[in-house]
């Protein structure tokens, strides 16, 4: 189940919706929702025709992956929502197969207890994840 999902260098997509407006040379939106079988991934920004991407999103996990990650972690417990997922802001940058995706540490400040929990969860879900960083984990 996740862990061969994690393990993929794919994601199978189950659902991809939202609005875009398009304009000198790429895709803004403010409401796109990746949805797959571990996660769903909302994101606002751009998307260029180049396939570059400049975009803040938010993963939610699953809630069993989620209860499984956070009963093991204390760190990542503070990040599950009212609804038991697994929340973690990013920021997706780059070209593929050259994407930078790394945690949103602003929102996660915001959404976290302050430095050392953000810190804390961010290396607690890389080592979940083997050491493989957010976007390979997730196919990006």
């Amino acid at each position: 189940g996740e862990r061969a999902t994690l393990d993929s260098n794919n994601t199978p997509i189950k659902e991809l919706s939202g609005h875009i407006a398009i304009s000198d040379g790429s895709m803004r939106t403010q409401d796109l929702k990746l949805i797959s079988e571990l996660f769903t991934l909302e994101a606002d920004g751009r998307i260029g025709f180049d396939s570059s991407l400049d975009l803040n999103a938010t993963i939610y996990f699953n809630p069993q992956f989620s209860a499984a990650l956070a009963s093991s972690n204390k760190a990542l417990r503070n990040l599950l929502t009212a609804y038991g997922m697994l929340m973690f802001p990013l920021t997706i940058k780059g070209q593929p197969p050259k994407l930078l995706v790394v945690p949103n540490l602003q929102k996660l400040v915001e959404t976290a207890a302050g430095g050392k929990l953000q810190e804390k969860a961010t290396k607690a879900l890389d080592k979940v994840l083997g050491g493989k960083g957010l976007g390979k984990a997730f196919g990006f």
